[in-house]
């Protein structure tokens, strides 16, 4: 239960900032600030993008129960590196390059590591 809890906060955290970080974007690219992007004035979408990482710190505060300070972190950042990067290939036709896939690839790397070094040191 504990590892379920932390991987549901951990991937609400990380939409949460994927969620700002393509609203902060949108912000960026439309050149009308006054003009809406669905119901939602785009001039706003900045405060928004500040709400949502007012829940990202909220909900980090609470993973330290199932985990350290540095674990949560690598979890969040390994989830960022690839939905972030998806979402703008996606939404917004960015290209990332063979070596940027193979960062994103080591990051992910990484953390799988991190998250079985009890395993892997069990025998060392």
């Amino acid at each position: 239960m504990k590892k379920l809890s932390l991987v549901i906060l951990i991937t609400v955290i990380t939409l949460s900032e994927a969620l700002g970080q393509f609203l902060l974007s949108v912000y960026h690219h439309k050149k009308d600030k006054n003009a809406y992007y669905g119901p939602i004035p785009v001039k706003i979408l900045p405060i928004i993008t500040w709400l949502l990482y007012g829940i990202c710190t909220y909900l980090l505060y609470h993973s330290y129960k199932y985990t350290t300070m540095g674990n949560a972190e690598v979890y969040w950042d390994a989830m960022s590196a690839l939905i972030v990067p998806i979402i703008g290939v996606i939404y917004f036709g960015n290209e990332i390059n063979l070596v940027g896939w193979c960062g994103i690839g080591l990051i992910i790397t990484g953390t799988f590591m991190l998250s079985l070094q009890k395993i892997i040191t069990k025998d060392i």
